[in-house]
């Protein structure tokens, strides 16, 4: 689903392998986020702004370095 919302957006034809590997790269990014933000608030007490703020932050770190690729 990534991928061909990606494909669409940027005009490539469906069979192109960039779309796939940038949705292979977001993926990625959101599940690394995911594991960090868990493994690091496992035994943190927290409040529900808290809880809502922070797992996006570090999911919209973790896609603003997908994005920016591999240097």
């Amino acid at each position: 689903m990534f991928a061909r919302a990606l494909g669409e957006r940027a005009g490539l034809p469906a069979d192109d392998l960039r779309p796939t590997i940038q949705a292979a790269m977001v993926n990625a990014a959101l599940c690394a986020a995911v594991e960090h933000y868990a493994w690091r608030v496992e035994d943190e007490e927290t409040d529900a702004a808290r809880a809502e703020a922070e797992p996006a932050d570090t999911m919209r770190s973790a896609l603003t370095v997908a994005a920016r690729g591999i240097a």
